[in-house]
This record gives C-alpha cells, sequence and structure tokens, in this order.
C-alpha cells in the first residue's frame, strides 16, 4: 500500500475522532506504536490513514475517484481544510471555551458527503454513539459497493433496493422505515438532494423536515458541511443553532 504525506499543524486525530461528528468512522482508531491507525468510507473511496501527533499525516486510498480528488475529500473529512485558528478567534468568548480549547485542542470541525451526514443522523436518532457506528459498519458490509477488496458507503440506490426489512437486519428497528423512504425519495429524484443541500437554509429545512428521522439540528448540519473554514455565522445559522 502506496501512502502520501501531508503536512499538518493543529490537528488531533484522536479528538477529532472521538467528538461525535464523524460517525462513519466505523473503524476502531487503532494506536500502532506511537502512531495512530484509521480507515472509514466514504460513497466514493475507502480510506488508510496513519498519523504521529505530530506535523505529518500519511494517506493511502482505494477507489474510483482521482487521487486529486480523494485528497480534497480526505482534508474535508478530517477536517484539515479550513483554519483552525480562525474557528478558535470566533468561539473564543469565555473562560468555559478556553477551557475547552486548551483541553481539546486539535479537534476538527469535519466536513462529510450530505447523503452521508443524513443516513447517519436518522440512524442516530434516540441513539448513542457505538451503536450508530455499528449500524453504519453493517449497512457499509451488507450494502455497499465492493471495490478491489474495499466498500464504500452504501449509495441511495443502494439503500433503496434493501428495503425496510434489508434495513432492518442491521439493527435500524422503527428507523428503518424512516432511512427507506428517505433513500427513495433522494434515489427517484423526488427530494432534488443536491439542490436543497446547496441552498439557504429555510429551505433545507422545509424540505428535510417533512421526513421523519430528520431533526432541526440535521439541516443545519447539512448547511454548515458545505463550508468548514469556519465563517462566521449568518443570521439563518443562529438561528438554526437555538431552535
Amino acid at each position: 500500500m502506496k501512502f502520501t504525506k501531508i503536512a499538518v499543524t493543529d490537528f488531533s486525530l484522536e479528538y477529532t475522532y472521538a467528538s461525535g461528528q464523524t460517525l462513519n468512522f466505523v473503524g476502531s482508531l487503532e494506536r500502532k506504536g506511537k502512531a495512530y491507525l484509521l480507515e472509514f468510507s466514504t460513497t466514493r473511496s475507502f480510506y488508510t490513514v496513519k498519523y504521529e501527533n505530530g506535523n505529518v499525516l500519511y494517506w493511502s486510498a482505494v477507489g474510483r475517484s482521482g487521487k486529486k480528488e480523494q485528497e480534497k475529500e480526505l482534508l474535508e473529512s478530517l477536517g484539515l481544510n479550513g483554519d483552525i485558528q480562525e474557528v478558535y478567534r470566533n468561539i473564543e468568548k469565555n473562560a468555559l471555551m478556553e477551557k475547552a480549547i486548551k483541553e481539546f485542542y486539535g479537534m476538527r470541525l469535519v466536513k462529510f458527503d450530505p447523503w452521508e451526514t443524513s443516513v447517519c443522523f436518522i440512524i442516530s436518532q434516540f441513539n448513542n454513539i457505538k451503536r450508530i457506528k455499528g449500524i453504519v459498519s453493517r449497512l457499509i458490509d451488507k450494502f455497499g459497493e465492493s471495490y478491489k477488496g474495499a466498500k464504500f458507503f452504501p449509495s441511495p440506490l443502494a439503500l433503496s433496493k434493501a428495503g425496510i426489512e434489508g434495513l432492518a437486519s442491521c439493527g435500524l428497528g422503527f428507523r428503518a422505515k424512516y432511512l427507506f423512504e428517505f433513500s427513495k425519495s433522494v434515489n427517484s429524484g423526488a427530494l432534488d438532494f443536491s439542490s436543497v443541500c446547496a441552498g439557504d437554509y429555510a429551505r433545507a429545512k422545509s424540505e428535510l423536515l417533512k421526513f421523519k428521522g430528520i431533526g432541526l439540528h440535521s439541516p443545519f448540519r447539512l448547511r454548515q458541511g458545505r463550508s468548514l473554514s469556519c465563517r462566521r455565522l449568518d443570521k439563518q445559522d443562529n438561528e438554526a443553532i437555538h431552535e
């Protein structure tokens, strides 16, 4: 396996992984000597990441995307495409935030594909992180595309074909019906998902809340995921946070 080297600063893979943002990082974060090893899937690629607590990260990927696209997706998935110092300047407003920044320094704001984010949010209803990751792992194993020995995050087509019973077999319980209906709508085009996620918050909220399993925080998270250089929150973002 050939690895590519990336220079990084102000980064903690451990804190980013443990933050609860990375629900499709279904593998455990393993310690190999001084290095951390992480594997995760997206709908387009399967990534392997090695990182020591320093300024260099190594990565490799198997997938249908080109290397430049894979590197862009990797940086977004780990939150390495944004200015973390700007984040700190914007949120360091009181002693509590100062303490949190110091204690969890290097934890990044990650950006995932809106489809993957939506699936994880539907699964997360009345659930905990360990169980969510277990369900996502089973969905990948059962319905993800196989490519050169790797498995990708399942597509809307794959999950709509799985049916309610197939999804329920992965441990979704009552959420299986919600995920099936959502997958079917995205796959058929009944929900113009790309347009909704690229639009303003009000429209995203209106369209996505029509689906059971999508809660008030989901539209904000999808909107936030479009730009995580951590620009100052606009009025609609602030409204979303305080709902």
